[in-house]
């Protein structure tokens, strides 16, 4: 599933984490809009939140959003 956030601001990281222990670099897919595709982990529930870091280091988690996966 991919995941896209429109984030704006001055971050060192964007990553894109789950309860399943992915823990994706979220790439720039134009203007402030960044990308990530949470893999495959068939039939389970899926938490995922937004985890970005700014310059002086602080670290930020977004809300978590939670799907059920499919084959």
């Amino acid at each position: 599933m991919e995941i896209c956030a429109d984030i704006s601001g001055t971050y060192n990281s964007r990553k894109l984490k789950t309860n399943k222990g992915d823990n994706l670099t979220m790439t720039l897919a134009g203007g402030s809009t960044y990308c990530a595709t949470i893999p495959k982990h068939n039939n389970q529930t899926v938490n995922y939140w937004i985890e970005l870091t700014d310059t002086g280091g602080f670290v930020t988690n977004g809300s978590t959003y939670t799907y059920e996966q499919e084959n």
